[in-house]
């Protein structure tokens, strides 16, 4: 298919534009997800993020592929930015996936980042620690404690 000639940063935006236009081609995510699991170490934390958001909010469910991705997301969740940890994590929580190494990667990076976040953005992480039924994990009580203390300086 075309589809595999295309590169990550493609791959990545195809996926994206074509979930944010409500086009719902089962043989086109087939093939999206089978060059996303065959050249995953290609993509950055970036693309990757992308990639696992766009599928996450398909009603028809992908979730083997956002396992099958785990491993990519454990070697790259090091080198991501905020706003990638937050999608992957939320895209995690959205799938119903609480791929236990991927999930807890994310927690641990993202717990001390939870201060520096925005209000919105803590938000969201609680709302999926929630869907995950992170209950105990020091992540929850973290952004519990920030969102408290944001509305104690209003």
């Amino acid at each position: 298919s075309r589809v595999h000639d295309f590169g990550a940063v493609e791959v990545a935006a195809t996926a994206n534009a074509i979930t944010k236009l409500g086009i719902h081609n089962h043989r086109t995510f087939l093939a999206l997800a089978t060059t996303i699991k065959e050249r995953s170490a290609e993509f950055r934390s970036r693309q990757l993020a992308q990639v696992i958001h766009a599928f996450s909010t398909l009603t028809v469910t992908y979730g083997r592929l956002l396992m099958d991705l785990s491993p990519q997301v454990l070697a790259s969740a090091n080198m991501a930015d905020d706003q990638s940890l937050v999608l992957l994590f939320c895209a995690y929580a959205r799938a119903g996936q609480p791929s236990g190494q991927a999930i807890q990667a994310l927690v641990e990076l993202l717990l001390p980042r939870v201060q520096s976040l925005d209000v919105q953005v803590q938000v969201q992480l609680f709302y999926a620690c929630g869907r995950l039924a992170l209950r105990s994990e020091p992540l929850t009580h973290a952004l519990a404690a920030a969102l408290l203390a944001s509305q104690r300086r209003r």
